[in-house]
């Protein structure tokens, strides 16, 4: 399995439940069937929907589009690059993320970041459930 950009291997503990080391922080993995048409892995307690992403090689150039402060009138949010690194801002927090796509990032705990466009507003979505515009702040 692959954790933070790093690959972890997975020891069964039984048919349905798997346990990996990275360090010292142990991940465990369960399969389920929530329902009849989607399957979810259950990671540290967490339903994650299983999807079909292809994963595509992309530089940092193709991320700058994304950068800045996204929010919802209650909550606010960053999106910066580094280099060739890109980070997730909540509270003054740095959290990476690791491509997936040009608009699809993984952040650790936040899960999935997509970034899309909304008319003429550049949206952030987490989780596929969260929607975050961004903000020109001059």
């Amino acid at each position: 399995m692959e954790w933070n950009g790093e690959k972890l291997l997975l020891e069964a503990v039984r048919k349905d439940l798997f346990v990996g080391h990275n360090n010292d922080e142990k991940v465990s993995v369960g399969f389920r069937v929530l329902d009849s048409d989607d399957k979810y892995a259950i990671i540290n307690g967490s339903p994650c929907k299983n999807t079909n992403i292809e994963s595509t090689p992309v530089t940092a150039d193709e991320w700058k589009e994304h950068e800045g402060t996204y929010a919802d009138g209650v909550f606010r949010f960053g999106f910066i690059t580094k280099g060739d690194k890109a980070f997730f801002i909540d509270e003054g927090q740095h959290y990476p993320c690791f491509p997936v796509t040009s608009y699809l990032f993984y952040a650790g705990e936040y899960g999935l970041l997509e970034f899309s466009k909304q008319g003429n507003a550049q949206i952030m979505t987490i989780q596929g459930a969260w929607h975050y515009t961004h903000m020109n702040e001059e």
